[in-house]
């Protein structure tokens, strides 16, 4: 089993913040955003990351969450628009925005960003989606810290002791369940590899989970490096789409749990590309992730091979003859009905 291809376990990487930051450069069409972490048992921050800018761009030298704007983001349970300058060389209409990542009470850290509005600009759906995106990365920074308490309790020489001292020899029981769990993997890769459509499931994160073979044989086909593209990179190599708006279609996506279907033209073959959202299981995984999605499914209908293939049944059953047309249309007036 551990041969397949899986990216790690949010929980099993060795920091949280680079999965986080793939999640927001998927789906978030923002100008510059620095992360702060809280210091453990204090009230003070530190910077952790910065994109589209750098560490050096913050003008704001506190770094006490009780203190304004922190302690602003905190009392309104959200984002709030910054007043005073936070980032160093702001253009004239760039504002500034700061989340705090919190669950259950416990302040993770905070999410500061700028954006340039437009015309199109709605600031109250903008908060909407950064608040919802701020809350389930809160709780994922929380369920890494679990584990990584856990983990350290664990490795405790004591605690290494008493678990060599009471470990059992792995029973037969356990050795069933194993080979059942494997028999079920391999009846599953089976028959997503018996799909058609090209198919490719990424996580939230951007990484690739499952494809099938039909993808693989496409990506060969097209010289398409699917193992070290995003899902953001795949949307926009193979449709007309820029980064802006695949980003927004991904966000959509993720947020409305939606589905849509681009054209796509890949040499001579036309494809009709599915993309949508599955639904996470209703039994949170041992990690704890929050999401209401378990990932982005791409599918790629090949129509040109579809249409070749209606022709030829066509010519051997005589489908869309008179007589065969009308009793098809009576048929589906009444399964209608």
């Amino acid at each position: 089993m551990s041969g397949r291809y899986l990216p790690k376990s949010f929980t099993d990487q060795s920091t949280p913040w680079d999965s986080i930051i793939q999640l927001i450069n998927q789906q978030l069409a923002l100008d510059k955003s620095i992360l702060l972490a809280r210091l453990e048992g204090d009230h003070r921050l530190y910077e952790i990351r910065a994109i589209n800018c750098h560490l050096s761009d913050i003008h704001e030298m506190r770094r006490d969450y009780e203190r304004a704007p922190y302690s602003d983001a905190i009392k309104a349970f959200g984002t709030v628009k910054i007043t005073r300058p936070f980032f160093k060389a702001l253009e004239e209409k760039e504002a500034q925005y700061i989340v705090p990542l919190m669950y259950a009470g416990d302040i993770r850290g905070f999410w500061a960003m700028t954006i340039t509005p437009d015309e199109r600009f709605n600031e109250a759906a903008f908060i909407k989606n950064v608040n919802r995106f701020a809350n389930q990365v809160g709780e994922l920074l929380f369920h890494y810290r679990v584990f990584e308490t856990q983990g350290k309790a664990e490795s405790n020489a004591i605690t290494r002791l008493l678990t060599l001292n009471l470990a059992k020899p792995l029973s037969q029981q356990i050795k069933h369940s194993i080979n059942e769990m494997e028999q079920k993997l391999t009846t599953l890769e089976h028959v997503f590899n018996q799909i058609r459509s090209a198919s490719v499931l990424f996580n939230l994160f951007g990484q690739v989970v499952q494809t099938n073979h039909a993808l693989e044989q496409l990506a060969k086909q097209h010289h398409l490096p699917i193992f070290e593209m995003t899902a953001l990179d795949l949307l926009c190599k193979v449709s007309d789409l820029d980064h802006e708006n695949a980003k927004g279609k991904l966000r959509y996506l993720t947020l409305h749990k939606g589905e849509i279907y681009l054209p796509v033209q890949l040499a001579e073959q036309q494809f009709v590309l599915n993309v949508r959202t599955i639904e996470s299981s209703e039994e949170k995984s041992s990690a704890g992730e929050p999401f209401e999605v378990g990932g982005i499914l791409f599918e790629f209908i090949n129509l040109s091979e579809l249409m070749s293939q209606i022709h030829q049944d066509d010519d051997k059953t005589g489908l869309l003859s008179d007589n065969n047309t009308e009793k098809h249309n009576n048929a589906e007036s009444e399964a209608s009905n």
